[in-house]
């Protein structure tokens, strides 16, 4: 497994990563947050430092909020808390905090009773605010991510649980969670 997986993150590196922009070339932001949250677990699993520069290069590069779509912005967070259990650097926590912050501002909106907006109109949605189950699903997943590290961020200790708990019962009652348990994708302003 381990040579495998070195070849592979090699190649992904060398073919696809951009020291310029601390971007995976040819890939969407939501799919270059994934590949940087896929290296970060590369070097977890193998115990091999050899892409930590990359990770360092892609902290120092890449914008803090990287488009208008909210799922975007917490793809990268995730990554950034995954790069931090690869290489412990508390910035990566703090960068985290900073597009969850991002996010409880600008993107968790009274409509529909709560919840956070995919994309804003101003980024060329045209048919009215849209909330779908997947920003939902990572912004719950970021705020129990964030939750060990409440208390070193300055914040009370239970103020990523209690987003944690405000969205998942949001969530619950939203109408996006079918009978069967399925989650449909999402709501329109007319909820």
């Amino acid at each position: 497994f381990t040579v495998r997986a070195i070849a592979a993150a090699d190649r992904l590196v060398s073919c696809s990563y951009s020291s310029n922009t601390g971007f995976f070339q040819n890939e969407g932001w939501w799919q270059s947050a994934n590949t940087l949250e896929t290296l970060s677990n590369v070097i977890i699993a193998t115990k091999s430092k050899q892409w930590i520069d990359v990770l360092e290069s892609a902290y120092y590069r890449l914008p803090v909020i990287v488009d208008q779509c909210n799922d975007d912005h917490q793809w990268y967070l995730l990554a950034w808390l995954q790069a931090y259990k690869a290489n412990p650097n508390f910035s990566y926590i703090r960068r985290a905090a900073e597009i969850f912050d991002y996010i409880v501002e600008h993107a968790w909106t009274p409509l529909c009773g709560g919840g956070v907006e995919w994309c804003p109109t101003s980024a060329g949605r045209t048919n009215g605010p849209y909330k779908n189950a997947i920003t939902n699903e990572l912004f719950l997943s970021s705020a129990t991510g964030l939750h060990p590290y409440a208390a070193a961020l300055g914040r009370d200790k239970n103020y990523y649980l209690q987003w944690a708990q405000r969205t998942w019962s949001w969530l619950e009652g939203s109408g996006m969670l079918n009978s069967q348990g399925l989650v449909n994708d999402g709501l329109n302003d007319q909820c």
